[in-house]
């Protein structure tokens, strides 16, 4: 049983060295990028007005992470304000414990709260999981930085677009 979960949503500006340490940390039990990559990618992906979301322990341990940026996506040839979640994972020694659940349903909230739609990409394989989880798998083509995606869509609505273009990384 876990107990004591603390939930911290953290601004990219206010980050400290000592959480973007422990979220490196986690982020490379899933990709495997040296420390360095995965702090370039951080700096260079969020913007300051952007949030970290990390449960942790009460030992100060992250055991589940995301982070939430500000879209603009093109969808039905007009411009929308979007919320992407990217960089879901659970550390993997807690690894089929419900926490990934917790973790979307936890941003879940989030999003409904300010009111924007929202987009999540991620590998097709964890499809299930997110349909699981409520999200709608959407089968339009997508274009992240022009380049088509190959990955699941996945959406917090049911959405009849076509394509969506979405033109940075997060």
């Amino acid at each position: 049983m876990i107990n004591n979960l603390i939930v911290r949503y953290i601004l990219q500006e206010e980050l400290d060295d000592v959480m973007l340490e422990k979220i490196i940390a986690l982020k490379q039990q899933h990709w495997n990028y040296t420390r360095d990559s995965h702090k370039q990618w951080i700096d260079e992906n969020l913007y300051k007005n952007e949030f970290h979301l990390c449960v942790e322990l009460s030992t100060g341990q992250i055991i589940a992470y995301l982070n939430v940026v500000n879209l603009e996506v093109f969808c039905n040839e007009k411009q929308t304000e979007f919320l992407g979640v990217g960089n879901v994972c659970v550390d993997k020694m807690f690894s089929g414990k419900g926490l990934g659940l917790l973790l979307i349903q936890i941003v879940d909230f989030f999003i409904r709260q300010i009111g924007k739609p929202a987009v999540l990409l991620c590998r097709k394989n964890l499809s299930e999981f997110y349909n699981k989880a409520g999200w709608h798998e959407f089968y339009g083509k997508t274009f992240l930085l022009g380049r088509l995606y190959s990955g699941g869509v996945f959406l917090n609505y049911n959405s009849d677009a076509a394509v969506f273009h979405i033109q940075r990384n997060f």
